[in-house]
This record gives structure tokens, C-alpha cells and sequence, in this order.
């Protein structure tokens, strides 16, 4: 579960196995990574407005979502 979309400050997770987590900005550049999480904000506060894109891996499994910091 990922909350709230769009966001102003921060993004939670919450997710169903320890997972890999990537934040990309809008050029590809990542911004944020976390490694073997199941619970996690991330602080979007210090991220320029845009769109982003969020990767999950989760035992070898991708999920990617786009993220509006505003």
C-alpha cells in the first residue's frame, strides 16, 4: 500500500514482504533507495515538485508506480 499519491511531504509504504525500494525522478536519476523494507516513509519534503517513479522489488518481483510530489 502506498499513501498518499499525490503527496506534499511524505510517502508511506507499506508493503507485504521485505522489498527494495528506488525513487526515480522524472530523467531517471534516482533519489532514494532503501534496502530490505517492509514499513517505510519517505520524506519527499527536500524533492523538487514533479513526477516520480517508485520501483518495488520484491523477491525478484518489479512493481512501479508514479509518484506526484507537489
Amino acid at each position: 500500500k502506498i499513501f498518499p499519491n499525490p503527496t506534499n511531504g511524505v510517502i508511506n509504504l507499506n508493503l507485504s514482504s521485505f522489498s527494495n525500494v528506488e525513487l526515480f525522478n522524472i530523467q531517471g536519476d534516482k533519489v532514494f533507495r532503501a534496502i530490505d523494507v517492509l514499513d517505510i516513509q519517505i520524506q519527499t519534503n527536500i524533492f523538487p515538485n514533479g513526477i516520480y517513479f517508485l520501483k518495488i522489488n520484491s523477491n525478484s518481483v518489479i512493481d512501479s508506480y508514479k509518484i506526484s510530489i507537489q
